[in-house]
């Protein structure tokens, strides 16, 4: 595959743009796609980024040339974050929330595509590899100085309301809403669509399983919020199909935050 040509001209090499801790092994593959993306994107001011979008557009297509799963969970994601957050009441501007969602899981183009694509659980190893991608694309965002909203978002995405996420273990209310509202799509639109290692699940199952973890993995009231979303009243209110999900919400002693 004929990797994508730059939008700018004048590219740096992205050692140049981006900082990292010592040295990683990267393929061929994967060194060509970080440094074309991250090379010319250095050389865009934010304003443009924001203003025309291509700062976005060149990330992404690096992204999906690495890996197209991981890109068409982003369009999705980012699609429904969208209209999830208004309907949530958030007044973040469209192209922000928009953008954040899309670039939430950049960082995984510096993971090794056999951790990515593997069909079978990942060792000990494998994890600690992929558990590095929040922290890797936050580091590109800070350099690019993005909006607090994407940075956040991209390095909190997998914090849990109970405090055994990563990369740093944050719980309830010291994860900022937006992430809070944000995870519960993702993981909901990751589980309805096929994964190297499972076939998608039917969306029920997945909302039930939204239930399960709430108090848990996510914030009750994003879950609450989200299920309304996807089952309104006029079509079987929440608390109707979910019952012990909403008696649960109703005794918890968590302040919505």
């Amino acid at each position: 595959m004929t990797p994508p040509k730059p939008m700018f001209s004048g590219a740096t090499p992205y050692s140049c743009r981006v900082p990292y801790a010592g040295k990683i092994p990267y393929p061929v593959r994967r060194g060509d796609v970080i440094g074309w993306c991250v090379g010319h994107v250095g050389n865009v001011a934010v304003m443009t980024f924001f203003s025309t979008g291509d700062f976005v557009s060149s990330w992404m297509r690096g992204l999906e040339y690495y890996d197209p799963v991981t890109y068409h969970h982003s369009l999705r994601t980012a699609a429904a974050f969208v209209k999830f957050a208004r309907f949530a009441g958030v007044h973040t501007a469209e192209r922000i929330l928009r953008y954040s969602a899309l670039l939430h899981d950049i960082g995984k183009i510096a993971v090794p595509l056999s951790v990515i694509q593997k069909a079978g659980p990942l060792d000990n190893d494998e994890r600690v590899e992929v558990e590095k991608h929040p922290r890797i694309a936050h580091t590109w965002m800070s350099v690019l100085r993005c909006p607090d909203e994407t940075s956040m978002i991209s390095l909190m995405h997998h914090e849990r309301w109970n405090g055994t996420g990563y990369p740093d273990g944050l719980n309830g209310c010291d994860i900022p809403r937006l992430v809070r509202l944000f995870s519960v799509v993702d993981v909901w639109d990751a589980m309805t669509h096929d994964r190297s290692y499972r076939t998608a699940l039917p969306e029920d199952g997945v909302l039930r399983h939204l239930c399960d973890m709430s108090g848990k993995q996510f914030d009750p009231e994003s879950v609450a919020v989200f299920l309304t979303w996807r089952r309104p009243w006029g079509n079987g209110p929440v608390f109707v199909s979910y019952p012990s999900f909403a008696l649960r919400l109703r005794r918890s002693e968590e302040t919505f935050c």
